[in-house]
């Protein structure tokens, strides 16, 4: 099935529509010169944005107000906000997710969302927690022994590499048996049907936990995690999510990066 336009869809509110304003710009320069695409953006700022909107040449933008959430309100809201908004979602094209923080590097085509395997939603892996393959993976042990170790130790004590949600009193509780693959927050996407499944299931989780008052481990990525191990999904590199600086990334070609703000690779995924 082709796909000729792209719907972004960002949460920015207060210093992060610094950051989308970079995003935006990135986005419209890596865009492939012949496609469409659209910004769905939630913020506290809607003048300082529609102004700064003026700036782009081949994206068009949508901006919905929201209050200024600090941090750690606006991600653990981000399903509520999304599921309660004035999208329209039975559109076939394809939702991007995207934080605020991350910008494209390279050149972005419809084609790079086109749902790979089945038709359902898609998944990035997380850069901290991705390891490679085969002799990859060995190459990388031996030059680097260090990271062996704290894999080993990151297995015996969590079950599997990344922030997973350990106590079952949070609705994103995930199993020991079933840490296995561990995805990226930042960014995430499918068809408008499927997007909005997703985020109606997990705003309904957040809300639980919230009532219950529960905060995730790692907050609406924890709920996110818990999502893929119950409901089939695509995956992709973290070439959607490259984080520079990461011995096990060598190989991967990045195509949207997060920014760095020093925190983005937790202390629980082996090494910053």
């Amino acid at each position: 099935m082709t796909l000729e336009s792209l719907n972004f869809v960002s949460i920015a509110t207060n210093s992060y529509l610094d950051f989308w304003k970079k995003q935006a710009l990135s986005l419209d320069k890596f865009l492939e010169s012949d496609s469409s695409a659209k910004i769905f953006l939630f913020t506290d700022q809607v003048n300082a944005a529609k102004t700064f909107a003026d700036q782009l040449e081949k994206i068009s933008i949508e901006i919905f107000e929201i209050p200024n959430y600090g941090w750690p309100e606006a991600t653990l809201l981000r399903y509520e906000i999304l599921a309660n908004s004035p999208i329209d979602w039975s559109s076939n094209d394809v939702f991007i997710y995207l934080d605020a923080d991350m910008e494209a590097v390279d050149a972005i085509t419809p084609s790079d969302f086109i749902d790979t395997e089945i038709d359902a939603m898609t998944l990035v892996t997380h850069p901290g927690p991705y390891r490679p393959s085969g002799m990859e993976l060995l190459a990388l042990y031996v030059s680097h022994p260090f990271v062996l170790l704290i894999d080993l130790i990151t297995w015996l004590r969590e079950g599997g590499l990344g922030s997973w949600e350990f106590r079952k009193v949070s609705m994103a509780y995930v199993p020991r048996s079933q840490r296995v693959n561990y995805y990226c927050g930042a960014i995430w996407w499918g068809r408008g049907q499927h997007f909005l499944e997703m985020i109606d299931a997990l705003a309904m989780r957040t809300s639980q936990d919230s009532a219950n008052g529960v905060m995730a481990r790692w907050h609406d990525e924890s709920h996110l995690n818990w999502w893929a191990t119950a409901n089939s999904h695509n995956a992709k590199s973290p070439a959607f999510c490259f984080a520079p600086n990461l011995r096990w990334l060598e190989r991967v070609r990045p195509i949207i990066m997060a920014v760095d703000k020093g925190s983005f690779v937790r202390s629980s995924t082996g090494i910053k």
